[in-house]
């Protein structure tokens, strides 16, 4: 696919933050010679799982330990095996045996050596971690779903807003990306006319599963694991997904595409005011309306992606984004005929939005590094990075209130400026799981 290879390519030496080019020194990228280590970030992992180390082409722990800007000191897992394989890997990429494994991430906050977390944790601990973090005197980057609850999503952002000076950045891709900001600017200036329906796909709400409990292995700290999270038994099938711990695709994936549905709106500091679930007659799918009229869809029906990716509908054409593959089509071709022109690259053939496909090797590592990298240069410049923590905050509240009208099954009106659903204690009690002691939000 022509557009992934010119992405991966352009992308290893810039990046547009606010519809500005910016450009990540090569040493970032760990190119281009050494770095003095009064200017390397120091920083520690928080979760040695699959986001941070072991799924495929997705390692932002491997990946900051081969960035010259970034210099990991302390690793932590409340899985010993997992912990140990972190320290052993970072030993062996410096030379050294320097690298510090915890159990308790609690111990690596009180560093004073350590500048910046990276909380790669499972869902339920993003938001606390974070919290933590900064309340520690840390920039943090948090992976997505920032909170697993409103309520949590709240307390981040303003405990964000009480230290400002500190660097915070959520794991959203998309706002990185020359390609998606420069898409964006153009469904903002009325490219494809006036955008009333954007169309998401993804999978959905959490499972309520039963699970047969099994012993806990004597490697982990399953009392730290579920941590602030309603207690649950232990099981080696089903972990991170099930309800207790997580909101499921439709917070975790679904933070990515909403992210880019309201930045593309230009809903960044509100959200909808009617959450409709799918009712076979006026709503086919889960619907978010907005004050002036404009509709996010999300096509997961039944359990079953029909898309994946963001389309913008507008009364001149459509624009489709893929915030974490950084794909773009435009229809017609030639709203995007500029970009390509500029960039050098070819268009795609298609719409992706309604025929889209995995390509063969679909996570774009790039993009993901380069993520990374604009974290690192902020942290070095204390300039805000290209995702901001306000932005964040509200593309993860679409996520749960779609979570939310699922479980009631009935239409619920929002007030985006008060945090609450209108007259209806039923929905509002979903805003807030108040976590076990001693963890507080």
């Amino acid at each position: 696919m022509e557009i992934e290879k010119a992405t991966r390519r352009q992308f290893l030496t810039t990046a547009t933050v606010a519809g500005a080019p910016m450009v990540v020194p090569a040493h970032v990228l760990g190119r281009g010679g050494s770095v003095a280590p009064s200017d390397r970030v120091t920083a520690g992992f928080i979760g040695i799982g699959r986001r941070a180390f072991t799924w495929p082409n997705a390692k932002v722990m491997r990946s900051a330990v081969g960035m010259p800007a970034c210099r990991v000191l302390a690793v932590c897992d409340v899985d010993r095996n997992k912990r140990d394989a972190g320290k052993e890997f970072v030993d062996q990429a410096y030379g050294n045996k320097d690298c510090t494994a915890y159990r308790d991430f609690r111990e690596m906050l009180a560093r004073k050596d350590i500048q910046a977390v990276f909380v790669t944790t499972p869902h339920h601990w993003h938001a606390i971690m974070a919290i933590m973090g900064l309340e520690a005197g840390k920039d943090v980057y948090v992976e997505k779903p920032i909170s697993k609850t409103v309520r949590e999503s709240i307390a981040l952002v303003q405990a964000a807003r009480r230290h400002p000076k500190q660097i915070i950045q959520a794991g959203t891709q998309a706002r990185t990306s020359r390609l998606q900001n420069w898409a964006i600017k153009q469904i903002q200036a009325g490219a494809i006319g006036d955008v009333k329906q954007v169309s998401t796909g993804f999978w959905g709400p959490p499972r309520r599963v039963e699970v047969t409990a099994e012993p806990v292995p004597e490697w982990l700290d399953w009392e730290l694991y579920v941590g602030p999270a309603p207690m649950c038994p232990y099981s080696s099938k089903v972990m991170s997904g099930r309800w207790e711990l997580s909101g499921g695709s439709m917070t975790d994936w679904g933070q990515h595409m909403m992210d880019v549905a309201q930045w593309g709106l230009g809903m960044d500091s509100t959200g909808p005011v009617d959450v409709f679930p799918p009712d076979g007659k006026d709503h086919e799918f889960l619907t978010l309306r907005y004050a002036n009229g404009a509709e996010v869809k999300i096509h997961a029906k039944d359990g079953k992606r029909l898309s994946e990716g963001t389309t913008f509908t507008g009364s001149k054409g459509k624009i489709f984004l893929h915030p974490w593959n950084d794909d773009a089509g435009f229809e017609p071709f030639e709203i995007g005929a500029p970009y390509y022109k500029e960039t050098n690259q070819k268009q795609p053939e298609s719409l992706w939005g309604e025929t889209y496909r995995e390509p063969e090797h679909p996570w774009n590592n790039a993009l993901s590094d380069l993520h990374l990298a604009n974290f690192l240069e902020c942290c070095r410049t204390r300039k805000p990075p290209s995702t901001s923590m306000e932005s964040s905050h509200r593309s993860i509240i679409l996520c749960h209130l779609a979570n939310i009208v699922t479980w009631t099954a009935r239409p619920l009106k929002w007030d985006p400026a008060k945090y609450t659903f209108v007259n209806d204690r039923e929905a509002d009690g979903y805003l807030h799981v108040p976590p076990r002691e001693p963890w507080k939000v």
